[in-house]
């Protein structure tokens, strides 16, 4: 059988600097989705990559006085050391000053050109070096996003035209998008207003750092037209074919709400322009705020995941901004909810859920494995309104549900260990209503193993191990463990333990 084909998109990202929380905040809506749809059998393609080019990368380069090829490779080395870290799965990465991609951009201009979709003309305007972003000029000439000085701009560009027919589809985008978010349209809608008859610049003239137009050796592509055209230039033509020209597979977008006009705006008409599809959905999200206000690096208002990770693990980091993550809004990360949530959930709930029930199954063994279960219905079949709610909340990518019905799982858990007691079944000889009990409360820890699968890998690997189970893909949830599996068990220890 085909499989279905899906395809998840986290931003690329500005290498000027060292990656902190926030990349990854961003990155692990991604990550989760990507695994999900694996586990549901799906054939999945992840693109992450590096935003290497433009004058904000040259800048920081001069600043650091180091060459900027030696800079941006420096610097997406450490983005990659962390994903790794982090244990984020992407299938593809694009790195921008890439030969691969500069000829792909290229490409993408001579196909424009020779489609007369292309105007030659002045630009006029305000311009932040910063955020590589245009605005109207006006008398107010700080940057509405980053409150700097933009420069005001006058040269002649290449523009891309931006017809009646692209004008309605994206307003149609926008609306269709709007019904599902409702937190960061107006700030859409606005420039939507604004713009919505006018063609946009995709070039720059004489830019030292970039991608030349072939047919202009002049001009060079406008940042954001290069950056994004990454999300198909990192592909194979087969795999372009199969997901930019096939209406079948699922594409999402993941962004931050700054740059949502980019996406939702310039990259549609890019797309319909150039002849591929539009994606299925764009997932907006808030920022992950420290002091109530915006990671940044140029401020140093930030945090670094490496630095967590290493003191924890990356599964423990991954469950805890799952917790928080919220597309609708801002969330803030906070050190002492950290803290409390690693030894509350992790520790004293998952952590001692896990250690509670293998310990009973091999010190009850030998007297619950020869009874024989009359039973013959799904030891989980009592579970399948709850996994059918987090499938639902996987559709909906409500991450906070997605997290709390594990939580939830895990409390009903210690709370049937509190209410059964089989330590009394034992004492009393009761073997085979304890063997039921231990059962249930195998397929439970089974499932709890299962759910964490897309959020907490490594966790789920290590309770498969405990269980003696594989990892099966699609209907995972309905493979039961059999007490034989636990026979060869070695001692049992905690996942994790409170700290020292």
């Amino acid at each position: 059988m085909i499989k279905k084909t899906f395809l998840v998109t986290a931003p690329l990202y500005y290498v000027n600097s060292s990656p902190h929380l926030g990349h990854l905040y961003s990155s692990l809506f991604a990550d989760f989705l990507a695994r999900y749809k694996k586990m549901q059998g799906y054939q999945v393609f992840f693109v992450m990559g590096a935003d290497q080019n433009g004058q904000k990368i040259l800048n920081a380069s001069q600043d650091a006085n180091i060459g900027v090829k030696k800079f941006v490779d420096k610097n997406t080395t450490k983005f990659k050391e962390l994903w790794k870290l982090a244990n984020i799965g992407y299938t593809h990465f694009v790195e921008t000053s890439s030969f691969n991609h500069a000829h792909f951009v290229q490409l993408m201009f001579q196909k424009l050109k020779d489609d007369q979709q292309l105007d030659y003309k002045n630009y006029v305007g305000l311009y932040c070096v910063h955020c590589e972003n245009f605005h109207p000029q006006t008398s107010n000439t700080k940057c509405p996003l980053c409150k700097r000085e933009m420069k005001k701009f006058l040269e002649e560009n290449y523009f891309l035209k931006f017809n009646l027919n692209a004008q309605k589809q994206i307003q149609k985008l926008i609306l269709q998008w709007q019904k599902k978010e409702k937190t960061f349209t107006n700030q859409l809608k606005d420039f939507f207003a604004q713009r919505s008859s006018k063609d946009f610049s995709i070039t720059r003239k004489n830019s030292p750092w970039g991608i030349m137009v072939d047919y202009d050796q002049n001009q060079f592509a406008y940042v954001w037209f290069d950056a994004l055209l990454g999300y198909i230039s990192v592909l194979n033509p087969q795999e372009q074919t199969l997901i930019w020209k096939n209406s079948k597979t699922e594409i999402i977008q993941i962004i931050g709400k700054e740059i949502m006009k980019f996406h939702l705006i310039y990259w549609p008409t890019m797309l319909m322009r150039l002849d591929y599809r539009l994606p299925n959905d764009f997932l907006v999200h808030g920022w992950i705020l420290k002091n109530q206000t915006k990671m940044s690096k140029t401020t140093g208002n930030t945090i670094s995941p490496v630095k967590i990770i290493n003191k924890f693990d990356a599964d423990v980091v991954r469950l805890y901004l799952c917790s928080i993550m919220n597309s609708d809004s801002d969330v803030t990360f906070n050190t002492r909810d950290f803290y409390k949530f690693y030894e509350s959930f992790v520790v004293d709930n998952l952590s001692n859920f896990h250690f509670r029930i293998i310990t009973m199954c091999k010190k009850y063994l030998p007297d619950i494995q020869k009874q024989k279960i009359e039973d013959s219905q799904s030891l989980t079949n009592f579970m399948d309104e709850f996994i059918e709610e987090y499938h639902q909340f996987w559709v909906t990518k409500s991450f906070t549900k997605i997290f709390k019905q594990i939580d939830t799982l895990l409390n009903n858990g210690n709370q049937m260990i509190n209410h059964e007691e089989p330590w009394k079944m034992h004492k009393q000889k009761k073997y085979n209503e304890l063997t039921m009990t231990m059962l249930k409360l195998l397929n439970i820890l089974k499932i709890v193993a299962d759910l964490l699968n897309p959020i907490a890998p490594s966790i789920s690997k290590r309770i498969y191990a405990s269980l003696n189970c594989r990892i099966i893909h699609s209907n995972f949830y309905k493979t039961n463990v059999k007490l034989q599996q636990l026979s060869d068990l070695e001692k049992i220890t905690y996942l994790y333990e409170k700290e020292k």
